[in-house]
């Protein structure tokens, strides 16, 4: 007889703290699977550093097989799942099969484009490795049309851009975008750096809920110093190819709207038949989910109670890989016979960017803003980022881009194919 199997599905922060931390504690006769769509984790944070050219794409990822040497890695997209006969259904090429004993659904989420009208049509989304490249290059394109523009009405919507979501991903967006443009500008000398707007449309009275009020302010006050433009309890009701409408009836004109809220399930945790709370699997104060044995979910698809707070556990990475690390120790104390414990956290702050060198933070009931807040921020994440190589190659690039003009290539990926007599 093999050795029994855990499987773990979804290569995310939740994923890879299971995979490690079984590393450490699985015993002996047992292995780890990690099953993913793709064969690297991709560091959400650092999405906005690709879209403002601080890094490159490839640094804000880590190939998945570095991550997990001691486990086993299966690159797949699961179909379905058989929780009677502990089998997962994935395709990779062709239909494929594995069998588990434990099973963790670590799969996240993907953005929900449908939360605002118009959206999935003409709006894009910033929560892949591909949507921080397209926006990067969109950028870039609208700048090489305004150049050839001679229609004022029709350049002055070309360089206009909206960002929808007040919360941090939005604002880190926001700034990044502002200083990829102001860097940008220099290499058109017929487009003026005050003709680049982006604008921060928030639906709520302050930026940054999730932090404390006065580094709401702060960044308010920080993104509009710095030329960006903000509106609070502003609501979008639709978005058209030439702009979108407020729930007011103002309109606003403009080609660019990205959106960094809303949130919806994978497609696997859609169709698979458990309790959900808004989308998100229920589960049991140790992260099992009731009436499936040998099942947990972890993650931003998994509503886990907090035992700290008595509340569900919010979406986030912090929250993500504490799951993942308890689940692991779980599971081995499952099948050692002992009794797993409820999930417990504290969590240690936020922070968040907010352009040009300048960040808020709010670590162990400690304030900071500005620039201090700024190095922070670099800290923690080049702290935080697997592997050393990706450390390394960070900090580097970090520290070369200030030194240097931004770069203004926009790259097309298309094959090249033989021409047809």
């Amino acid at each position: 007889m093999g050795p029994r199997t855990v499987v773990v599905v979804g290569g995310g922060f939740a994923g890879t703290a299971v995979m490690n931390q079984l590393a450490r504690h699985l015993p002996e006769g047992w292995r780890a699977v990690l099953l993913s769509e793709e064969n690297y984790m991709l560091y959400t944070p650092l999405l906005p550093e690709v879209v403002g050219g601080s890094l490159l794409p490839t640094h804000s990822v880590a190939p998945l097989r570095h991550m997990v040497k001691r486990m086993e890695f299966c690159r797949g997209t699961v179909m379905d799942i058989d929780f009677a006969k502990r089998r997962i259904h994935f395709q990779e090429r062709v239909a494929r099969t594995l069998d588990y004993e434990q099973l963790v659904l670590a799969c996240g989420t993907r953005a929900n484009l449908d939360i605002v009208p118009g959206m999935a049509e003409h709006g894009m989304a910033l929560k892949t490795l591909g949507d921080a490249l397209y926006l990067r290059n969109l950028m870039i394109e609208r700048l090489e049309q305004a150049v050839l523009e001679s229609d004022p009405h029709t350049r002055r919507s070309l360089t206009r851009f909206f960002v929808i979501g007040g919360g941090s991903s939005g604002v880190e967006v926001a700034g990044a975008m502002r200083d990829f443009l102001l860097a940008a500008a220099k290499h058109y000398d017929s487009i003026a750096a005050d003709q680049l707007e982006v604008t921060l449309m928030e639906s709520g009275e302050r930026l940054l809920t999730e932090f404390p009020p006065s580094l709401g302010d702060f960044a308010l006050h920080a993104l509009e110093n710095y030329g960006l433009k903000v509106r609070l309890n502003t609501r979008i009701a639709r978005i058209t190819e030439t702009g979108m409408e407020d729930e007011d009836g103002n309109w606003y004109e403009g080609r660019n709207v990205i959106c960094t809220i809303g949130t919806t399930p994978s497609a696997l945790i859609d169709q698979l038949a458990l309790p959900k709370e808004k989308g998100r699997i229920v589960t049991a104060p140790e992260m099992s989910v009731a009436g499936v044995d040998g099942l947990w979910a972890v993650g931003d698809c998994a509503a886990v109670p907090n035992r700290v707070t008595g509340e569900l556990s919010p979406p986030t990475a912090q929250f993500a890989i504490r799951h993942g690390k308890q689940v692991a120790k779980n599971i081995v104390r499952r099948v050692q016979g002992r009794q797993p414990r409820a999930f417990s956290y504290r969590p240690r702050g936020e922070l968040a960017c907010v352009g040009y060198h300048r960040a808020v933070a709010s670590v162990f009931g400690m304030k900071l803003s500005g620039f201090p807040a700024w190095l922070l921020w670099r800290a923690f994440y080049l702290l935080k980022l697997p592997t050393l190589l990706r450390k390394l190659q960070v900090n580097f690039e970090w520290n070369i881009e200030m030194l240097f003009p931004q770069d203004v290539t926009q790259l097309h990926f298309v094959r090249t194919r033989a021409r047809r007599r």
